[in-house]
């Protein structure tokens, strides 16, 4: 804040891979659109709402739009609100950090330049964007066969999109260069201010990680089968919803699901290394549903690791591929 004599944070590139670049992006939607508060039954706001219609049926649909827009912006302003990415342009990569709406879990998403043709150099800095339902629309719609560029500047970001790949010869260039202006279609989202409970709170999920923690190795398979396990089985109401991960000394970990007693054992692979530990622990995790936010990455991965900070605390999931790197902080608690 106090370098205001600093150049604004700029980066351009071409994406090599737009299919990791899409799950990776969707996958960080996902997690700061989730919201996994326990929304009693309350009759109140629909009471408020037929009190609404009976007074405005008589209305026109402007006034009737605007008395809506008016009582919800007096009692619930954030209603259709995500609390946003904050992007960086840093020597690895451009990073993106979001937190959720019910502040219980936190990615990190970095883009390594690997997976980016760039043409001028990067511009190092921090920016932060509104990532909408449009800009979701967006990176949706991105397909393997189009041009995906993104842009980052100091005030926005955008995303452009072709349906015609480069030219072969250079004969084409000016006529598909005429074609490609008429083809792009861009999707800009520009920067909002955010409460600071939730920059409090984004704070502490990022010191929390320099607390010491026991680290093991994963394979992808074995994340795959706990989500396909928890898809399978519903929780109980009244019964353990706990995740066990139990670590031995020199031996792959095994991870339990509660109440069902579940195990999955991680499969032997290269990147699997046994427990280092000098003393065998039993971890219980909560919020074990919120893994199912990962799900659009796994395709794409190649190593998971895990750090566990200790019973109930939070646990920090790692997923490693091919020009990507995304760490997702998960907890049991929302608003704590």
């Amino acid at each position: 804040f106090t370098q205001l004599g600093r150049d604004a944070v700029g980066f351009h590139g071409r994406v090599k891979d737009p299919l990791i670049f899409r799950d990776s992006l969707l996958a960080l939607f996902d997690v700061v659109s989730s919201d996994y508060r326990y929304v009693p039954k309350d009759r109140a706001a629909y009471t408020v709402f037929m009190q609404m219609r009976r007074a405005s049926r008589h209305k026109n649909l402007f006034s009737a739009q605007r008395d809506y827009f008016t009582w919800l912006f007096d009692n619930d302003p954030l209603a259709f609100c995500l609390l946003d990415p904050i992007i960086q342009v840093h020597q690895a990569g451009v990073s993106f950090e979001v937190f959720s709406r019910d502040e219980g879990c936190y990615a990190q998403l970095t883009l390594q330049h690997d997976l980016f043709e760039t043409v001028s150099t990067p511009v190092l800095g921090t920016t932060s964007i509104d990532y909408s339902s449009a800009l979701f629309d967006g990176i949706e719609q991105i397909r393997d066969h189009q041009i995906t560029t993104l842009d980052i500047g100091q005030e926005a970001i955008r995303l452009e999109r072709s349906n015609v790949s480069e030219p072969k010869d250079n004969s084409e260039t000016e006529m598909d260069s005429a074609v490609n202006e008429d083809s792009k279609q861009e999707v800009i989202e520009k920067r909002i201010n955010v409460p600071k409970s939730w920059i409090r709170a984004l704070l502490q999920v990022q010191s929390a990680g320099q607390l010491a923690q026991e680290r093991i190795d994963l394979d992808p398979i074995a994340l795959y089968n706990v989500l396909f396990e928890l898809r399978m089985h519903a929780d109980i109401k009244g019964k353990r919803r706990g995740l066990l991960i139990e670590l031995i000394p020199q031996q792959l970990p095994v991870i339990i699901l509660e109440p069902f007693d579940i195990t999955v054992t991680s499969q032997v692979s290269r990147q699997q290394t046994p427990y280092q530990g000098q003393k065998a622990k039993l971890i219980r995790l909560w919020g074990r549903r919120r893994l199912s936010l990962l799900k659009r990455l796994l395709p794409h991965t190649d190593t998971v690791s895990v750090s566990l900070l200790g019973q109930g605390m939070p646990s920090y999931w790692t997923l490693t591929g091919k020009g990507f790197h995304f760490t997702f902080a998960m907890t049991g608690f929302s608003q704590a």
